[in-house]
């Protein structure tokens, strides 16, 4: 198999006679503010024939721009025009003549020169179909029944039906909503959704048409906090339900501009936003347990109860070795893991059965219960709430630059879940959104069939803090930056059926989460931020990519390449499964020994058919339809 990957300096001149592309670099190109920045010619081959022009990418401007591009009997003739964007304003045209190692030419009315050098790409390779061989992760499942390398992720939104349940109708112009009325919404619908809540819950239902939130001044979200309260559309098509929000949130700090996702269009929430788990009381010591198994023992169950939501916690020691020992060695983690006493593993959970000492929890655990201290502590959540069949457009009609401010961080937030059990995001299309969907301290939750559209914007679809056992299925994330972000001591969660557009991510921000699944993606890359307390790693053990069919483009620098997916020091303990691109390209891995493209089946690292789709399409899927593991064990 040919690797496809760029190899350095071309002969000059050039002489390949496959289809390809070439990237020709000038460095110091193109001078700007006191400084040059270097020029990327990319100039592909196809057919046999040179193309007759290049894009041209600058690091300092984002956009790309067309140059004309021929060969000379002295070299290469470039000629093209630098335009501005909306992140600077060096402009003019550029004529270059390229060398066997050097250029020079003119941009504007100044001379420029400098070192060339040429890199090579291959041309996409064909398909290679699924692979129908028996896959040796699977049979590590089968073997070890979730408590091997996969998590057993039939568990995950197993709780939360995927449709309204069926409760009394609220109609909200019963309550004062007008659509098509240019009137403020909000205060009505509001009343709405508390007589909903006061009568053990109902389905809010909205009426056709275009609903207006904050016409005149921003006024406080729409809050859910009683449960078995939904708020359902009339569709999210054009002749359906649009709910207009006119006004966006800021923060009450500028130097930290994601507090404006603190208000949000609507949120559903059982706990206050500055809920501190650091306060958290231990009802009891967990003295025994097993990966991939659903029963637990404690030390004294004297505080516990059947249905009652937990919080499992696993706690670093004085010398630090959990955190350690979650990345296998392979990288020294970062502030936030660092100390005596912090919860590095969580999982939610309900009690499901108590037997004296022994508990009976409604998911298998994550992690063995070893030689680190672990606890319960109760944790309220809000069951059963959600919203569906309708579109939130925000009145957004600037260009989204990341941390600009406020407003383009989080200003536009639409639907927040926080401490939420088995809620539901169903059919919502989100217009110019800053954070379309995002849960927080969640459990078992399902947002399904939503999409993205409109200006980009931040994040997406966001999995945050302690959530657990959440499946978004079938979501599209658009052009936002952060398609998919991803946070937090999380564990167990799934994304299923979901894509992208270019450029955009599943963004790791940091935490040591378990056994997050990304099972048949489509689009783009794997791309983290966060600050140097949060990174490294990028997530803990059971990080699970299957059939992700990949993008190209970084979003952080949107005229750069990203092929590198996984790293054994970012995300140790990854699992990929089928890792194929979109565009033919073969995505790249991080080992302790180098980048590779090859098939390894290490402690730090799996990877399995790279480059090559597999079947099953879908692991949840398969776990789910596997006749012999249909009735769940404990």
């Amino acid at each position: 198999m040919r690797s496809y990957q760029r190899v350095a300096m071309l002969t000059f001149p050039i002489t390949v006679t496959e289809n390809g592309v070439c990237y020709l670099t000038l460095t110091e190109a193109v001078p700007y503010k006191g400084k040059r920045h270097d020029l990327v010619l990319e100039w592909r081959r196809r057919d046999s024939i040179w193309d007759r022009e290049a894009l041209g990418h600058v690091p300092i401007v984002s956009s790309l721009h067309e140059f004309s591009v021929s060969i000379t009997t002295e070299g290469i003739l470039a000629k093209g025009r630098i335009d501005p964007d909306f992140w600077s304003f060096v402009h003019g045209p550029m004529k270059l003549n390229v060398s066997a190692d050097s250029y020079r030419g003119q941009f504007g009315e100044e001379a420029v020169s400098g070192i060339a050098s040429f890199q090579w790409e291959d041309a996409p390779r064909p398909s290679l179909g699924a692979r129908q061989a028996p896959l040796q992760i699977l049979d590590d499942f089968r073997q070890y029944q979730g408590a091997g390398r996969l998590y057993d992720y039939r568990h995950v939104g197993r709780h939360t039906s995927h449709d309204l349940p069926d409760l009394p109708i609220f109609q909200a112009t019963d309550y004062g909503v007008e659509a098509d009325s240019g009137k403020e919404c909000l205060s009505a619908l509001q009343q709405a959704i508390d007589a909903a809540g006061d009568a053990g819950g109902g389905i809010v239902q909205l009426p056709a048409g275009v609903l207006d939130a904050n016409v005149e001044t921003k006024l406080p979200y729409l809050s859910i906090t009683k449960p078995r309260v939904y708020i359902r559309g009339s569709g999210s098509g054009p002749d359906g339900t649009i709910l207009v929000n006119h006004r966006y949130s800021d923060t009450p700090d500028p130097k930290a501009p994601w507090r404006a996702g603190e208000h949000p269009l609507i949120k559903f929430g059982g706990a206050p936003e500055e809920y501190d788990p650091k306060a958290l009381k231990p009802l009891c010591a967990v003295t025994n347990g097993k990966r991939g198994k659903q029963t637990i023992s404690v030390d004294n169950a004297n505080e516990l109860s059947i249905g009652q939501h937990i919080i499992l916690r696993q706690l670093e020691d004085a010398e630090g070795s959990l955190a350690l020992d979650l990345v296998q060695h392979q990288v020294q983690p970062a502030g936030n893991y660092l100390g005596e006493g912090r919860p590095l593993v969580t999982q939610l959970a309900r009690i499901e059965d108590i037997d004296g000492t022994t508990i009976r929890l409604d998911a298998p655990l994550h992690r063995d219960i070893t030689r680190w201290s672990a606890d319960l502590c109760s944790f309220p959540l809000l069951e059963q709430v959600g919203i569906c069949d309708l579109r939130i457009a925000g009145h957004w009609g600037g260009f989204f630059i990341h941390h600009k401010n406020g407003e383009h961080d989080n200003g536009w937030d639409q639907i927040k879940f926080h401490h939420v059990a088995y809620g539901l995001v169903a059919n919502v299309l989100c217009e110019s959104t800053t954070s379309a969907v995002g849960l927080a301290n969640c459990l078992g939750c399902i947002v399904r069939d939503c999409r993205i559209e409109g200006n980009l914007g931040h994040n997406g679809f966001v999995l945050s803090r302690s959530s657990t056992g959440n499946l978004f299925l079938r979501c599209h994330a658009g052009h936002n930056m952060h398609g998919f972000n991803i946070q937090g001591n999380l564990s167990g969660n799934a994304l299923v059926d979901c894509s992208m557009d270019e450029p955009s991510g599943i963004d790791l921000h940091g935490g040591i989460g378990c056994d997050t699944l990304v099972d048949n993606m489509s689009g783009g890359v794997l791309k983290g931020g966060g600050g140097p307390g949060a990174v490294p790693p990028r997530h803990g053990p059971g990080f699970t990519l299957w059939n992700w069919r990949t993008g190209h483009y970084d979003p952080y620098k949107i005229w750069k390449r990203s092929d590198v997916f996984a790293s054994h020091d970012q995300t140790p303990g990854y699992t990929i499964v089928g890792m194929h691109g979109a565009y033919g390209q073969l995505p790249q891995l991080k080992t302790p020994t180098g980048m590779t493209s090859e098939d390894h089946y290490e402690s730090w690292g799996w990877s399995e058919s790279h480059g090559q789709r597999v079947s099953p399409r879908s692991l949840y899927g398969w776990l789910l339809a596997e006749p012999r593991f249909k009735n769940c064990s404990g």
